[in-house]
C-alpha cells in the first residue's frame, strides 16, 4: 500500500510541486500552481523514472499557472 496525498494547496516551487516515487500512491483533489519557477525541466506533479513504480493514482488535480522557465521549453503539467 502506497501514501495518499489529497486535498492540498501547493505554490510558489522552484521546481516540481510533487515527487512521487515508488508504487500504489494516490495523489488527488490537489491544487497545485506558480511551481517550476527555476527549472526548464519538471512538472507540477512528477511520477518516477521508471516501468517498475506502478499503481499511482493521478486524478483530479486542479494544476494552473505552470511557469516556463526557458523561453523556448513547455513544462508538462504531469511528467510520468
Amino acid at each position: 500500500c502506497g501514501n495518499v496525498f489529497e486535498y492540498n494547496n501547493i505554490s510558489s516551487c522552484p521546481t516540481t510541486g510533487v515527487t512521487s516515487m515508488g508504487n500504489d500512491h494516490i495523489i488527488r483533489y490537489n491544487e497545485i500552481y506558480d511551481v517550476g519557477q527555476e527549472t526548464d525541466d519538471c512538472g507540477a506533479i512528477y511520477q518516477g523514472r521508471s516501468a517498475l513504480q506502478r499503481g499511482v493514482e493521478i486524478a483530479y488535480n486542479y494544476l494552473h499557472n505552470l511557469h516556463h522557465y526557458a523561453i523556448f521549453h513547455m513544462h508538462p503539467f504531469v511528467y510520468l
